[in-house]
């Protein structure tokens, strides 16, 4: 018998004969089974509810393992090390249950010989599970399997591991130390996020790829060595881990995924090797980093503690704590995602002559910057380039493919609509030229009350009313309903009243997003809407609706909430109207080719 396996048999023996913490008179059992599925069979009706202690041999399978949790409500220490289990599997919610609880007694498990993989919640909120011996057969843990084992205190994943689920350890507080194999391949999304306690981690050499989200949010991590094996670091893998102080990455590292160290705030300096071809958006956002780069990368260099490609004709990273007025370098063609995101403190900058394109969330939250001037290079703008921004923009009138109207940005025939500050507020009637309404384009528009959409409008995209809570009316044009899905952005449906043409109500209620609101009327959509600027004289007093300086010929129509005419009149010459409002409520006017709406 080799030394390692006595070890672990030494192990066994001891646990299962340690005193236990919870508060039961200790009873131990042994049982061999013969034939799985007939674990109850071994067990009177005090047994079930006195042993605390359990080793079983023989076959297992999954209605012996709900047996154990089911019935034997006291039992904290389980072997089965000396069994195998049926298709080599602990089943879901093996040892929990599906309201979020799990079997709160038990201290400690060694696991069937056989196991290959552990099941989707198998030992969820498990909070007093302080030991789990796992098999050199194991290959896959499923989500959550351990999420919320707060008494878990260390953990060493078998060499066997190749693959682990959504959140397996997540919020594991109690665990201190953990140990991840190099057989480790597949990691989903956080693997070990919110575990607060853990102070150390060791990554076995050989290790390829740190996960999505793999450790974000423990707190208590304080210095980190990736070792020489791994090549990739997941997107929001040590985010919000905001005690990291000290960083050291391999020399074979190829990628830092998106928002990798995402806000580690305390993480002061960082050497980058040569090796790294790729940086994310937000990688080091938030983290007050002093970046050096290895003068032999290919990839990328600094100046001034701003980080560029090697040639600088890309600005990759803008440090956030910077303040003041920057000027980007003439050889800088393009912005890289998120190169100035968050840098709340940057009163200017100005781009240079040369620049061709600006990268998704390059200017993201700039809430300090109230002005950029648009070059005539510029031929490129990706989406949220502006977002949650007050950016008031200009364009070189050479510029051929934008233009700006009314402090908003389209394209060169305005058939795009591109970005509308945030500080727009009131009423905003879009171009009757716009065809599509670009991704995020009225992100954060929380001052606007109103829409006027034209009849072209066919699309409108990804976080485009994003968080626009003052939205409470939405006027179409056409009675076709523009195509778009609940990633616009969330309007609230019990509020906002949608107005669609005459006789494409059951269109716009059968249409995806636009269907699920709850007040839908009809309106009688004009030849052409412009703005009602012009008619500053329109006031309300006592439920008198007073038009002042009607043009001679022009249409005069007043439509209450449910879209009915209650006015109507052509006037024959210039003159004033009064119209009674019958009850209090949201009325919309339409003089001529223009509208308003008023509340009584």
């Amino acid at each position: 018998m080799s030394q390692i396996n006595f070890l672990k048999i030494l192990l066994a023996i001891s646990i299962f004969f340690l005193p236990l913490s919870v508060g039961y008179a200790e009873l131990s059992k042994v049982v061999n089974l013969s034939m799985a599925g007939t674990l109850s069979a071994a067990f009177s009706a005090t047994e079930k509810t006195s042993v605390t202690r359990l080793s079983v041999t023989g076959i297992l399978n999954a209605d012996d393992i709900y047996f154990m949790h089911s019935d034997m409500r006291v039992l904290a220490v389980i072997d089965m090390s000396g069994a195998t289990i049926t298709n080599g599997s602990i089943p879901y919610c093996a040892f929990s249950y599906n309201e979020g609880r799990g079997m709160e007694t038990l201290d400690s498990i060694f696991l069937p010989s056989n196991t290959v993989s552990i099941g989707q919640e198998a030992f969820t909120s498990c909070i007093n599970l302080k030991y789990v011996e796992f098999p050199s057969t194991v290959r896959t843990i499923e989500g959550y399997a351990f999420m919320s084992c707060t008494g878990m205190n260390s953990l060493t994943l078998p060499s066997s591991l190749d693959s682990v689920g959504t959140m397996a350890f997540y919020n594991c507080t109690g665990l201190t130390s953990v140990t991840i194999p190099s057989s480790l391949k597949y990691w989903d999304e956080g693997l070990f996020r919110q575990c607060t306690g853990l102070t150390s981690v060791i990554f076995t050499s050989g290790l390829k790829s740190i996960g999505e989200a793999a450790f974000s949010e423990c707190s208590a991590l304080t210095s980190l060595t990736v070792p020489s094996s791994v090549e990739y670091i997941g997107i929001e893998a040590f985010s919000c881990c905001t005690n990291l102080q000290s960083v050291s990455l391999s020399n074979t590292l190829d990628t830092i995924a998106s928002c990798a160290f995402y806000s580690c705030s305390a993480l002061s300096s960082l050497f980058i090797p040569a090796s790294v071809r790729s940086i994310g958006m937000g990688a080091f956002y938030k983290c007050g980093t002093v970046f050096t780069v290895d003068p032999a990368s290919q990839y990328f260099s600094l100046s001034d503690g701003i980080l560029f490609n090697k040639d600088k004709t890309s600005l990759i990273l803008f440090p956030f704590s910077r303040t003041g007025v920057y000027t980007i370098p003439e050889s800088v063609k393009t912005l890289a995602t998120g190169a100035f995101i968050s840098a709340e403190g940057l009163t200017a900058v100005e781009l240079p002559a040369g620049l061709t394109s600006i990268g998704s969330f390059s200017f993201c939250g700039c809430s300090g910057l109230s002005s950029l001037h648009l070059p005539a290079s510029l031929s490129s703008i990706d989406g949220h380039a502006f977002s949650g921004s007050s950016i008031q923009l200009t364009v070189d009138p050479a510029n051929l493919y934008f233009e700006m109207v009314d402090s908003v940005l389209f394209n060169k025939d305005k058939s795009i609509l591109f970005y509308c500050p945030i500080s727009k507020n009131g009423v905003y009637q879009l171009p009757e030229t716009v065809d599509s309404i670009a991704v995020s384009a009225f992100y954060c528009c929380a001052n606007l009350t109103s829409l006027i959409f034209p009849q072209g409008l066919t699309g409108i995209g990804e976080s485009a009313l994003y968080d626009c809570d003052g939205i409470t009316s939405i006027y179409f044009s056409s009675p076709f309903p523009p195509r778009c899905t609940w990633d616009m952005g969330y309007i609230d449906d019990d509020v906002c009243v949608l107005y669609v043409p005459k006789g494409s109500k059951s269109y716009y209620e059968e249409a995806d997003v636009w269907g699920y609101y709850n007040q839908i009327y009809e309106w009688d959509v004009p030849t052409a809407i412009s703005p009602v600027e012009a008619y500053a004289g329109i006031a309300l007093q006592n439920g008198m609706l007073q038009i002042k300086g009607v043009n001679s010929g022009e249409t005069v129509s007043v439509f209450n909430l449910e879209g009915r005419n209650i006015f109507s009149r052509v006037t024959t010459a210039p003159c004033d109207i009064n119209v009674a409002l019958p009850d209090r409520g949201t009325y919309l006017v339409r003089i001529g080719r223009k509208c308003v709406k008023e509340v009584y």
